[in-house]
């Protein structure tokens, strides 16, 4: 590899009376990322010989959030929080022969990936304290998407294709109540929908990494998630522990795999297909704790369990009741600061 990457960052805060806000830019830059791979294996590879040199200068993203909360007074009984997101995202992947994959000079083109999504959003939310022990959260937001510049090439087999451009709009409304039946406890219900745009990278690049290709599909849809939670949550000045139950429904749901495109391949490929339903839900307990077991160190951790099913898959219907590939029914996480 020979890379040299870019990254940046610029934020600012601010805070008058009631009013808060926070403006954050970020910008990351491939200037320069060249991979060398050899044609032939190694360790016999290692003298030279064949292979291909993978160009990503100009890959990168930009990203734009700009919040305010304003609170009514000073119990706060209305909060009311706002903002607009946008990013770009590039992908520039150009891969060339060469007939010395360690120094040699790049030589012809043999497969190009290109393309770019521009995601532009706005949203609002108001938490209002109803009762003393009482507060809904209700919001929406709104997101208009776009992918364009879509191009792929590729030598063998011979391909040369100017992506359409794709275009999508979503609405995501949300709803949460609280309720906190005594000091440090809070039960909370939450319901809430969502998009997931497919990346630049789902869309358009192509990526071969020994026998395994990753194959783009310029034609994947936005996946559409319904999620609900109930929740129950302690907390003190010492940590906090929050059990919940929850359950996510999803609709062309965005899943990658790894099998044989054409029947009797050897070589394997990794795609991201449409996937027309899935469920998961389960029960996750995580917490917290401070100068744990001993002053100085604190611990976190949780325990999920999820059932994660496919619900329907027109395209491989043998998948429907089979478990979600890379989502474990016990999942754990311990840690110690």
């Amino acid at each position: 590899y020979d890379q040299r990457h870019w990254s940046h960052a610029l934020s600012a805060t601010g805070k008058d009376g009631r009013f808060d806000w926070q403006v954050i830019g970020t910008l990351y830059d491939y200037a320069m990322d060249t991979q060398r791979t050899p044609t032939g294996v190694l360790p016999a590879a290692f003298a030279g010989g064949a292979g291909t040199i993978t160009r990503l200068d100009g890959t990168g993203w930009e990203t734009f959030d700009a919040k305010g909360a304003w609170r009514s007074d000073a119990a706060a009984t209305h909060t009311v929080s706002a903002g607009v997101h946008w990013d770009r995202y590039t992908v520039n992947s150009n891969r060339y022969a060469t007939t010395d994959w360690i120094a040699g000079p790049q030589g012809a083109l043999n497969q190009a990936s290109r393309g770019k999504t521009r995601t532009a959003a706005v949203w609002a939310q108001d938490a209002v304290r109803i009762a003393d022990p009482l507060t809904l959260t209700v919001g929406g937001r709104y997101e208009d998407w776009r992918a364009y510049d879509g191009f792929n090439f590729s030598s063998t087999p011979a391909l040369s294709v100017a992506q359409p451009v794709r275009t999508a709009t979503g609405f995501s409304p949300k709803a949460s109540l609280a309720f906190v039946p005594a000091q440090h406890w809070t039960v909370r219900a939450s319901f809430g929908k969502a998009y997931r745009f497919p990346t630049v990278g789902e869309l358009y690049q192509a990526v071969t990494t020994g026998a395994v290709v990753t194959v783009p599909d310029p034609t994947l849809r936005p996946e559409r998630a319904l999620s609900e939670e109930l929740a129950i949550e302690r907390r003190d000045a010492g940590g906090e522990v929050r059990l919940a139950l929850f359950n996510e429904s999803i609709e062309d749901a965005l899943i990658s795999q790894s099998a044989p495109l054409v029947a009797g391949s050897a070589v394997a490929y990794t795609y991201v297909q449409n996937v027309d339903r899935t469920r998961a839900r389960g029960v996750e307990l995580a917490g917290t704790r401070s100068d744990f077991p001993v002053r100085g160190v604190d611990l976190s951790g949780s325990v999920t369990y999820t059932e994660a099913t496919t619900r329907a898959n027109r395209a491989f219907p043998a998948a429907v009741g089979k478990l979600l590939p890379s989502v474990p029914r016990w999942k754990a996480r311990f840690a110690r600061v």
